[in-house]
């Protein structure tokens, strides 16, 4: 799901790059961020697509029950993507797809010596599956819209 530690590029943005600390929120509340946008556009346009990250533990504090997490690890909820966890870099969490936000690429490109994690061709494929699932939605569900 990762690039090991060691090989983690800092002078290139890539679709699942997640950076710590990122004041996310208009109340500059920081959280962990994962970079949304494919990779190309991450790399030359101004704009960039970032998603916060919630760790399992906050979202049991939120009232998420434990049969809802276990779908979130199954891959069975289409708008939270499942980030397993990482030896003391990463907690068990969820990437929450309904809160993409637009960033400045400068902004991004400032902070690529902080990146903690990138994903590796299998994490971002499942990435770049899960937002498409998100805004497309293809089911043969009629409930799931």
């Amino acid at each position: 799901m990762y690039v090991p530690p060691g090989n983690i590029s800092v002078d290139l943005l890539f679709q699942g790059d997640v950076f710590p600390s990122y004041p996310f929120l208009s109340d500059d509340t920081s959280r962990s961020i994962i970079l949304i946008s494919q990779t190309c556009d991450a790399q030359r346009r101004e704009n960039i697509l970032v998603a916060p990250i919630f760790t399992f533990s906050e979202m049991e504090g939120r009232g998420v029950k434990p049969d809802t997490l276990k779908d979130v690890r199954l891959r069975r909820i289409n708008y939270w993507f499942y980030l397993p966890p990482l030896d003391g870099v990463l907690e068990e969490s969820l990437v929450d797809l309904q809160q993409i936000k637009f960033s400045s690429r400068i902004d991004i490109d400032n902070r690529k010596s902080t990146k903690i994690i990138t994903l590796n061709d299998w994490g971002r494929h499942h990435l770049a599956w899960s937002i498409s699932n998100f805004f497309g939605r293809p089911t043969l569900d009629p409930i799931a819209c």
